[in-house]
Protein backbone atom coordinates (compact mmCIF):
# COMPACT_ATOMS: atom_id res chain seq x y z
CA UNK A 1 0.00 0.00 0.00
CA UNK A 2 1.44 3.31 -1.06
CA UNK A 3 0.91 6.32 1.14
CA UNK A 4 1.50 9.96 0.46
CA UNK A 5 1.43 10.84 4.20
CA UNK A 6 3.80 13.78 4.65
CA UNK A 7 2.47 15.35 7.83
CA UNK A 8 4.35 15.25 11.12
CA UNK A 9 3.84 11.76 12.63
CA UNK A 10 4.19 13.15 16.18
CA UNK A 11 1.14 14.57 17.93
CA UNK A 12 0.92 16.27 21.31
CA UNK A 13 -2.21 16.65 23.43
CA UNK A 14 -1.94 18.97 26.40
CA UNK A 15 -4.52 19.41 29.16
CA UNK A 16 -4.01 22.42 31.42
CA UNK A 17 -5.77 22.10 34.78
CA UNK A 18 -6.95 25.29 36.45
CA UNK A 19 -8.33 25.91 39.95
CA UNK A 20 -12.05 26.71 39.95
CA UNK A 21 -14.78 26.27 42.56
CA UNK A 22 -16.96 24.34 40.07
CA UNK A 23 -16.22 21.29 37.94
CA UNK A 24 -16.30 22.31 34.26
CA UNK A 25 -14.69 19.29 32.61
CA UNK A 26 -12.26 19.52 29.69
CA UNK A 27 -12.81 22.33 27.18
CA UNK A 28 -11.18 22.42 23.76
CA UNK A 29 -8.93 25.48 23.35
CA UNK A 30 -7.10 25.06 20.04
CA UNK A 31 -5.43 22.67 17.65
CA UNK A 32 -2.48 23.08 15.33
CA UNK A 33 -0.56 20.95 12.85
CA UNK A 34 0.82 18.71 15.61
CA UNK A 35 -0.91 19.62 18.87
CA UNK A 36 -4.25 19.94 20.63
CA UNK A 37 -4.81 22.00 23.80
CA UNK A 38 -7.57 21.57 26.36
CA UNK A 39 -8.38 23.52 29.52
CA UNK A 40 -9.98 21.73 32.48
CA UNK A 41 -11.31 23.90 35.31
CA UNK A 42 -11.90 21.93 38.48
CA UNK A 43 -11.83 22.27 42.29
CA UNK A 44 -9.50 19.24 42.24
CA UNK A 45 -6.82 21.44 40.67
CA UNK A 46 -6.79 23.79 43.66
CA UNK A 47 -3.91 23.47 46.13
CA UNK A 48 -4.76 21.88 49.45
CA UNK A 49 -3.54 22.77 52.93
CA UNK A 50 -0.88 20.36 54.16
CA UNK A 51 0.26 20.81 57.77
CA UNK A 52 3.59 19.14 56.98
CA UNK A 53 4.49 22.20 54.87
CA UNK A 54 4.53 24.39 57.99
CA UNK A 55 8.06 24.95 59.23
CA UNK A 56 7.32 25.63 62.92
CA UNK A 57 4.40 23.72 64.42
CA UNK A 58 4.82 24.93 68.03
CA UNK A 59 2.43 27.84 68.71
CA UNK A 60 4.01 31.00 70.09
CA UNK A 61 2.45 32.78 73.05
CA UNK A 62 3.31 36.04 74.77
CA UNK A 63 2.67 37.17 78.28
CA UNK A 64 -0.74 38.75 78.60
CA UNK A 65 0.03 40.67 81.77
CA UNK A 66 0.73 44.34 81.21
CA UNK A 67 2.07 46.91 83.63
CA UNK A 68 1.21 50.59 83.61
CA UNK A 69 3.08 52.19 86.48
CA UNK A 70 1.79 50.42 89.59
CA UNK A 71 -1.23 48.90 87.86
CA UNK A 72 -1.35 45.49 86.20
CA UNK A 73 -3.73 44.40 83.48
CA UNK A 74 -4.11 40.63 83.13
CA UNK A 75 -5.63 39.59 79.81
CA UNK A 76 -4.66 35.90 80.05
CA UNK A 77 -8.30 34.88 79.74
CA UNK A 78 -8.11 36.16 76.13
CA UNK A 79 -5.44 33.59 75.21
CA UNK A 80 -7.62 31.81 72.64
CA UNK A 81 -8.52 32.24 69.00
CA UNK A 82 -11.38 34.68 68.42
CA UNK A 83 -13.37 34.99 65.18
CA UNK A 84 -15.10 38.01 63.64
CA UNK A 85 -17.25 37.48 60.52
CA UNK A 86 -18.38 40.01 57.93
CA UNK A 87 -20.04 38.77 54.71
CA UNK A 88 -17.45 36.57 52.99
CA UNK A 89 -14.55 37.62 55.23
CA UNK A 90 -13.46 36.18 58.56
CA UNK A 91 -10.82 37.55 60.87
CA UNK A 92 -9.16 35.16 63.32
CA UNK A 93 -7.02 36.63 66.08
CA UNK A 94 -5.48 35.81 69.43
CA UNK A 95 -4.67 38.68 71.75
CA UNK A 96 -1.99 36.73 73.64
CA UNK A 97 -0.42 34.50 71.03
CA UNK A 98 -0.86 32.45 67.89
CA UNK A 99 -4.09 31.75 66.06
CA UNK A 100 -4.90 28.07 66.53
CA UNK A 101 -7.47 26.98 63.98
CA UNK A 102 -7.67 23.75 61.99
CA UNK A 103 -8.90 25.64 58.91
CA UNK A 104 -6.09 28.22 58.83
CA UNK A 105 -2.74 26.87 57.57
CA UNK A 106 0.62 27.47 59.24
CA UNK A 107 -0.49 29.99 61.88
CA UNK A 108 1.79 29.04 64.76
CA UNK A 109 3.46 32.46 64.50
CA UNK A 110 0.40 34.47 63.40
CA UNK A 111 -1.76 36.58 65.76
CA UNK A 112 -4.12 37.96 63.12
CA UNK A 113 -5.36 36.21 59.95
CA UNK A 114 -7.91 37.23 57.33
CA UNK A 115 -9.88 34.54 55.49
CA UNK A 116 -11.84 35.12 52.30
CA UNK A 117 -14.48 32.38 52.65
CA UNK A 118 -15.60 32.74 49.01
CA UNK A 119 -12.10 32.03 47.65
CA UNK A 120 -11.32 28.40 46.78
CA UNK A 121 -7.61 28.84 45.95
CA UNK A 122 -5.78 28.35 49.25
CA UNK A 123 -2.95 30.63 48.06
CA UNK A 124 -5.42 33.53 47.94
CA UNK A 125 -7.85 32.47 50.66
CA UNK A 126 -5.67 33.26 53.72
CA UNK A 127 -3.74 36.45 54.50
CA UNK A 128 -1.50 36.66 57.55
CA UNK A 129 -1.81 40.17 58.98
CA UNK A 130 0.05 40.03 62.31
CA UNK A 131 2.87 37.97 63.76
CA UNK A 132 2.82 36.69 67.34
CA UNK A 133 6.32 37.62 68.50
CA UNK A 134 4.72 40.35 70.59
CA UNK A 135 1.19 40.12 71.80
CA UNK A 136 -1.44 41.71 69.62
CA UNK A 137 -2.52 44.00 72.47
CA UNK A 138 0.97 45.41 72.81
CA UNK A 139 1.10 46.11 69.08
CA UNK A 140 -2.32 47.79 69.10
CA UNK A 141 -2.11 49.74 72.38
CA UNK A 142 1.51 50.45 73.17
Amino acid sequence: MNSSYTQNPYWKTQINFSCDEKEHGPRFVETGSCYTYFLWKSPHACPKYNASQCTDMAPQHSSCIFRDGEKYLNLSSLDKTQTLKDKNMEFKFNVCGAVIDKDVPCTTTVSLAMINTSEIDIRKKYVQLGLSGKSLIRVLIF
